[in-house]
């Protein structure tokens, strides 16, 4: 009799640890992964780098609206994105949109640096229908236009900016969300070995995308594993240019 309760004590400890190391589980039954601190540190500083760049870029509206200016800061790097129109004569136009979607998952991590992510604790990231039906895994403009009470300047900058000059950036920001940290961080840490940043906010033309090695290294540092994916990511829209 001993033994048997020896083994059900075994067996509810066992199950009890399976319990503690259980994982997040997706709206598709798909394990969550797991961020490490390092990536956390490359989400960020990726938004230092894109937002800085956003406020200079945007910087009539922020003079005319400086409340503009946490949003371009804070979210302008993984919600704001390009649509570029093609002409016949080989220009080309560059209107700033709202990105087509965002992981959930991945905004939850943007919004976990403002209030130590209260925001996370609410209701602000549960699905609602729009009447398109519900997306459980991201967010789209029709979720953006009724988040943000800056939506009227929003509004205009969507509306009415066409972007002069193309920057590495620029590139950057027509990335997937998810991909652009690393390579919004390489290019500035390339544009910091080379120093080819004119007063005039005009890049030098060998100087529209960071080199491999820097890639790389930086890479390393926040050790990022999936490359190639964010490589071809980047080159897609490149080659656009």
């Amino acid at each position: 009799m001993t033994n048997n309760w020896e083994e059900i004590l075994k067996q509810k400890k066992s199950t009890e640890e399976k319990k503690q190391k259980k994982v997040e589980v997706g709206a598709e039954g798909k394990e969550k992964a797991t961020i490490s601190d390092k990536e956390l540190a490359l989400i960020y500083e990726a938004q230092d780098v894109l937002g800085e760049y956003l406020v200079d870029k945007l910087s009539n509206w922020v003079n005319q609206n400086p409340n503009i200016e946490p949003f371009l800061k804070l979210f302008g790097p993984y919600v704001l994105t390009y649509e570029v129109t093609n002409y016949q004569n080989g220009t080309q136009a560059w209107k700033m949109r709202y990105t087509p979607k965002i992981s959930r998952e991945f905004f939850a991590r943007v919004l976990g640096r403002v209030a130590d992510g209260y925001a996370t604790s609410t209701d602000l990231l549960e699905p609602v229908d729009r009447g398109n039906g519900i997306d459980k895994d991201n967010l789209k403009p029709e979720d953006f236009n009724l988040l943000f009470p800056e939506k009227p300047v929003i509004g205009d900058i969507t509306s009415q900016f066409n972007s002069g000059y193309i920057s590495p950036y620029d590139i950057v920001m027509l990335m997937e969300p998810e991909k652009r940290p690393l390579m919004a961080v390489a290019t500035k840490r390339n544009f910091d070995k080379r120093t080819q940043y004119t007063q005039s906010n005009n890049y030098q033309p060998n100087a529209k995308v960071p080199d491999l090695q820097t890639v790389i290294e930086t890479a390393k540092e926040f050790e990022v594993r999936g490359l190639r994916e964010i490589l071809e990511n980047f080159t897609k829209y490149f080659k656009k240019v």
